[in-house]
């Protein structure tokens, strides 16, 4: 296992388990950018999947890819999907929720990770989008 630690309380360890994601991912036409691990929370969050998108994009392109990521998840068995995006939509729409999938400009990720580390900052994620909190 690899494991890649910043300086903003993020780590990240990427497991080699090709076989094993091969299995898990047969039959679907979806590509992601990032596959890890947060160390101490593998129970709690399960494998992270991660997506980027970059550009100015419109409402409508995030939503789709936050659909297909949550898609990704469901499918695949994982524990939660990160779809980090550069640009905000110049008039974004309200945000629907997608099962288990949480946007986040890479901004706002920066700032809270000099607050929180990675594991805590999807657990709120997670929590308010499940308790509504």
């Amino acid at each position: 296992m690899q494991c890649v630690s910043s300086n903003l309380s993020a780590t990240f360890c990427v497991r080699p388990v090709q076989t094993w994601w091969n299995a898990l991912t047969s039959g679907l036409d979806y590509a992601i950018d990032l596959a890890a691990s947060i160390p101490g929370e593998e129970q709690s969050l399960g494998p992270l999947l991660v997506e980027v998108k970059s550009g100015r994009l419109k409402s409508v392109t995030l939503e789709t890819a936050q659909e297909q990521l949550s898609e990704y998840v469901l499918r695949s068995r994982s524990g939660l999907g990160l779809l980090i995006y550069d640009e905000a939509p110049a008039n974004p729409r309200p945000r629907r929720s997608a099962p288990l999938v949480f946007a986040l400009g890479v901004d706002e990720l920066l700032t809270q990770l000099e607050q929180a580390p990675l594991g805590s900052i999807l657990k709120q994620a997670r929590n308010r989008a499940v308790h509504g909190m």
